[in-house]
């Protein structure tokens, strides 16, 4: 005889989880890296190295079960960020061309993921602006005491995008 599975212990197989979209509100774009099983040591060298040859301003490395991300709250131009992610090596192509196809590209937030490192331009970075929108919400989610601004953009009580959707947990 079969046991019935007790209807009161339901197990949720998926998962409500939302991304952070690139797009700022005069529809330039930070920049969001995504590197999938690479070392870190691997990814800080080749963020360090496409940061000095770009003259961008801090990056954030944040570290996950999956990997790792990084983030630039300097805004760009789509095409000018579709060739900083394209030629930074490691960076998940797949990413890359997604985000740049549908004209944005995207953070998965989740609550394992923590800013581990922040990394410091060298003296010859441009000063562009910065998404302050970006930057509101990135330090309150992350409650992390050295994310800075340093070229705020004028929108200061703007919105962000964001997308919900319903991911499978395995």
């Amino acid at each position: 005889m079969q046991k019935q599975a007790d209807s009161s212990k339901k197990i949720n197989r998926t998962d409500k989880s939302y991304c952070v979209s690139s797009i700022t509100n005069d529809d330039n774009h930070i920049l969001i890296w995504d590197f999938d099983a690479i070392e870190e040591h691997f990814v800080l060298r080749s963020l360090s190295q496409i940061q000095n040859f770009h003259e961008l301003g801090d990056i954030y490395l944040l570290k996950s079960r999956h990997g790792y991300n990084a983030f630039c709250l300097d805004k760009l131009f789509l095409n000018e960020a579709y060739n900083i992610l394209f030629y930074t090596r490691w960076n998940d192509f797949n990413h890359v061309r997604i985000g740049y196809k549908s004209e944005s590209w995207c953070l998965r937030m989740n609550k394992d993921k923590e800013i581990i490192k922040r990394l410091i331009p060298t003296e010859n970075y441009l000063e562009r602006n910065q998404s302050n929108a970006h930057y509101l919400f990135f330090k309150k989610f992350f409650n992390y005491d050295d994310l800075m601004i340093t070229y705020p953009d004028n929108f200061n009580n703007c919105d962000i995008q964001l997308e919900s959707y319903k991911q499978a947990v395995i």
